[in-house]
């Protein structure tokens, strides 16, 4: 995590460019469980007027591809709705970058 942490400017920089905001992460990550096989789990928000369509869909590809140049290894990014149990679970987990 701590890894993760230092090259937190350059995450939020990236993330910035696509008007996400509010990086957290979970998963194996955030649990301390991640091995050699793990992905690095971020759940952002987009600042409104957020990505609509294709746009939406493009920026959260663009943002892992990013992302996982940045740091070498693979990051998954994606928002998550709170109102569900699970989406309210991983919310309550997750840490902040």
């Amino acid at each position: 995590m701590e890894d993760i942490r230092s090259r937190k400017g350059a995450i939020q920089q990236v993330l910035e460019a696509y008007g996400a905001v509010n990086p957290r992460v979970f998963g194996s990550l955030a649990a301390g469980r991640m091995d050699d096989k793990s992905d690095v789990d971020i759940v952002v928000e987009f600042r409104e007027p957020g990505p609509l369509g294709f746009a939406y869909f493009g920026a959260l590809d663009q943002l892992e591809r990013e992302l996982t140049d940045l740091l070498g290894m693979r990051v998954h990014v994606t928002e998550i709705d709170g109102s569900s149990p699970v989406g309210n679970r991983i919310l309550s987990e997750a840490l902040p970058l």
